[in-house]
Parts: structure tokens; sequence; C-alpha cells
């Protein structure tokens, strides 16, 4: 008797399984766990290395540390086990804390020296495998080295403007950091694994090494530009027209699915939307012929999922701006001039309702004087949002304090103060219809 064999082959085609959604504060809380973990070395000497490698006098046995210590190469996570169940080369499924369990010596200052068996010998992370790690890059081994991070495809490089917690700052062959916060370029808040171990520190350092220009900011989460119609836009339409395509350029390292992007507007759920290809890693998100009639301010809200394959993760970031349509201008930019020249670096617009023609909130000048002494501002100025009529606007505006108006184009109007505005004092603006913008003088160091 014949017997037939049957062999079935089951062909998976298409289908990508993503282990993780990473967020922005997932990757700060994974820096934070590496800054954090607590160690006892049991040993501060490793025999094994050619010539020992001694980890004194920065790491001693029996002395309690705080920070994952730092080997050139390695690649060990913070956690006392392994949740991904990692077997591979260089620790073998063992994490930081479980290898000083075992006695293996801390790594530290000079580990470079041992490349490539340090990570063998010595636990710790370095600069680049923790800032992969801090990704939610969980391999068993170090995938990414500073000049992979930047020339794998794996990252977006960005302008340092649009810097966000979560982000990289890649000096390709040299050195990686975890960006954490700080508008001001080149004053950012970094994590970073440098011999001895994990810091959190201000940056640049006074060291040459750390000279901002020679990093590439990188990021694996999706970005957002080119906003139609644009933040704080007021748009005038036809009294035949009532609707609007409301769109968004969208820009990844790795693809942007249909399904896993999301418009609202105005807190409703957009379900017509469409997102087109745009050429390599860029996408076009758009809302079509979206009903405006009913005129007022808008509120948008874009969140987008950047797949990485090669990472099985996604990085999820969202992107929110506002537009006005038949509603009155919209004030976009404010300006405090001082005295003798120079400009308020930080004037700050809270608490805001739109209103005809201003924006109605707090307004904070950041200056040291104490109570009732002078303040020696001599200009505000306030761009509008679309061009104005200087004959009908300039009356409109009053004020209790003496002021001479000019304009500087058809959207901007400067009020040349005439009197002296007194610290600790409100005041209050108004047009001649009653709308008003309410200044409050604060107690807080301004910076020129």
């Amino acid at each position: 008797m014949c017997k037939k064999l049957y062999i079935f082959i089951f062909l998976f085609c298409g289908f990508k399984v993503f282990s993780a959604v990473i967020t922005r504060n997932q990757v700060i809380n994974m820096a934070k766990n590496y800054l954090n973990v607590k160690w006892v070395p049991l040993t501060d000497v490793c025999n094994e290395l050619n010539p020992p490698f001694n980890a004194k006098p920065y790491f001693k046995s029996g002395e309690n540390y705080t920070g994952e210590a730092y080997c050139y190469g390695g690649f060990d996570r913070y956690s006392w086990e392994d949740p991904y169940g990692n077997l591979g080369w260089p620790n073998y499924g063992y994490t930081f804390p479980k290898r000083i369990a075992l006695g293996f010596c801390p790594g530290g200052v000079g580990t470079e020296k041992y490349e490539p068996i340090a990570p063998i010998h010595l636990a710790g992370i370095d600069c680049s495998g923790y800032a992969t790690r801090c990704w939610g890059i969980e391999d068993s081994f170090h995938p990414y080295t500073t000049m992979s991070l930047f020339s794998s495809g794996i990252a977006l490089a960005i302008d340092y403007e649009d810097l966000k917690p979560g982000d990289i700052l890649d000096n390709p062959g040299d050195h990686v950091v975890v960006y954490a916060s700080g508008d001001i370029i080149g004053s950012w808040n970094i994590y970073e694994a440098v011999p001895k171990r994990v810091i959190y520190r201000s940056f640049p350092s006074s060291s040459p090494k750390y000279n901002y220009l020679n990093y590439i900011p990188l990021t694996i989460f999706p970005q957002f530009c080119d906003e139609s119609p644009e933040d704080k836009e007021s748009i005038v339409l036809p009294e035949e027209e009532t609707t609007l395509d409301i769109s968004i350029t969208i820009k990844a390292s790795g693809s942007i699915n249909s399904s896993e992007v999301t418009m609202t507007i105005n807190g409703e759920k957009i379900d017509n939307l469409s997102l087109e290809s745009q050429g390599i890693n860029e996408w076009l998100l758009k809302a079509e012929d979206y009903d405006v009639s009913d005129g007022g301010k808008f509120d948008v809200k874009v969140t987008a999922k950047n797949e990485v394959a090669i990472t099985s993760n996604e990085y999820i970031d969202e992107y929110e701006w506002s537009f006005t349509v038949n509603g009155p201008p919209v004030v976009k930019e404010k300006c405090v001039e001082k005295e003798g020249g120079g400009t308020l670096q930080q004037f700050i617009l809270s608490n805001s309702s739109i209103l005809a023609g201003f924006t109605e909130g707090t307004v904070c000048f950041l200056y040291p004087h104490a109570d009732d002494v002078p303040i020696d501002i001599n200009k505000l100025s306030f761009t509008f949002s679309k061009p104005m009529d200087e004959v009908t606007t300039t009356p409109a505006v009053s004020a209790p304090f003496g002021f001479t108006p000019s304009w500087d184009g058809d959207q901007t109007i400067e009020l040349n103060l005439t009197d002296n505005l007194e610290y600790c004092k409100d005041y209050t603006m108004k047009e001649n219809w009653g709308q008003v913008l309410f200044f409050e003088f604060l107690d807080i160091v301004y910076n020129l």
C-alpha cells in the first residue's frame, strides 16, 4: 500500500506584528530607569581582561551606586529580568543588576581599550546602546552605533527647533545623547551614557567634545509640517463657499498606515480622510470639503504612528493647530521693546479666548524691578493674522496710558509709549466696541 505524504506550507506575507507602541513619555521614562538603577558591586577588578581592568577609583566593591555603569559596546538592560528573553551575545540574557549580583565587574572609565570584548566581561551600557534602549529597541545584541543611528534610515534628521523630548542628538562616530528639554538652541537638558555612568545634565559642557554644532538632531517619531490652513490663520470665505480642505504633511523614517492616523476637528473625529504618499518618507493627510459654514474657531488635532519594521515598534506622536473662518482677526505675534534697544525675549499670553481684533489673556512682562518702579518699556507691537485697514483699526485701539500709533506694513501696529508704565499694575487695552486685552506685570526676571 502506498502512503501519500502531504506537505503543508504556510506562507505569511505582507503582515507585520508590531510589539509595542512607543510614546515620547515612555522614552524619557526609560532614560530615567537607567539613571536611577541602584546597585552594589561585588568586585571592582576584572582579571579576565588583559591587562586586568580596575574599576577603581570610580566604583568600589561593597559601596552603593545609582545610575548604570558605562561600558564601551555594552548593552545591558537596567532591570533585574529581561522581559524579552534575549539570550544572545554579549550578555546572554543577563541584565545589568543580575550581572553585578553574579560578580561581574562594572565598567566605568577606560573600557574602550578592550574593544570588542569589553561587554563580555564588564557590566554596563554605552551611549548608542543607551539611546537604542530608550527608543524601546530591545535586541539581544548591540544593534546600533552612533554612525548607524544616523545612516541606517531608522531615524529622520530634523531641525534643532523641532527637537522634542525623546529625540536624540547624534555626533556620528563619536557620541549620542537623548534630548529631554530646552528651547534655546545649543542649551538643552539631556540624558547620556558617558564614562563612568548614565547621567542627566545640561548640554553643552565646557568640553569641545560637546559642541552642539557637531550633533545632528534625529527622531524616530512622526513629524508634522505644512498644515493648511496655517496655524492661527484667519480666513474670510466668499458667501457662496462653505467648505475647506484641511491637510497636513506627515514625515516618518518608516511607514505611515492610513488605519493608524486620526484627525479630530473641535473634538469630532473625521472619518473621511485621505492619505497620499508624496515620495520617500512623506505623506499628505487631508480632510476634503470640510463644512465650515458656521464659521468661528477650528481646533485640529492629528495623531500618527511611525511603523519602523526593523524595530518591531510603532512610534506615536500628535500635532495640534487652530484657525478661524469668517471670524475676527487674531493677534499672532506680540513684541515688547525696552528703552535703549533690545526686545524682551519672553512675552507670554495665557488663558486666551478669541475676541474681536485681540486675544484676551494675561501678558507677563519679565522684569526685575520692585513695586511702583517705572518700567522702561517704550513700545508694544501686535501682528495680526491678516492685513488690516489702518484707517479703521488705529482709532479703535485705546489704552489707559499715552501712546502714538504707527504701522509696520499692513499687519503690525506699534504703540510708541509716551507715558511710563508702572510695575505690578494692571493695564487694560480696549477697542472702541469694548473688547479688551488685559496686561499684568509680574515679578519675574527678563532675559535680554
